[in-house]
C-alpha cells in the first residue's frame, strides 16, 4: 500500500468511479476556461492598499515593542521583594 492517496482513476487515463470526484473534475475544468474577469485597476488597487498596510504596520511594530518593554520593566520591579532584616 502506498503512502500517497491519489483520486479515484487518477493517472490511469479511467474516468473516476466516484461521483464526487468526477464532479470536481467537471468544475475544475470549467473554472479552467471560464476565469472570472479581472475588474479595471484591481492590481493597482491590491498594491497601494499593501503599501498602506505596511506604511501602518511598522510604526505599530514598534509601538507594541514599547508596550512590551515598559511592561516587562514594570513587571520586574514589582515581582522584587526586599530583603527582610
Amino acid at each position: 500500500m502506498s503512502d500517497t492517496h491519489a483520486p479515484d482513476g487518477a493517472g490511469t487515463g479511467e474516468p473516476p468511479t466516484d461521483p464526487a470526484v468526477a464532479r470536481t473534475r467537471e468544475l475544475l475544468a470549467l473554472v479552467a476556461t471560464h476565469a472570472p474577469a479581472e475588474p479595471e485597476g484591481f492590481a493597482q488597487r491590491v498594491v497601494l492598499r499593501a503599501r498602506r498596510q505596511q506604511a501602518v504596520a511598522r510604526p505599530l511594530r514598534a509601538i507594541g515593542e514599547v508596550v512590551v518593554a515598559v511592561l516587562g520593566a514594570a513587571r520586574a520591579l514589582l515581582s522584587t521583594r526586599p530583603e527582610p532584616r
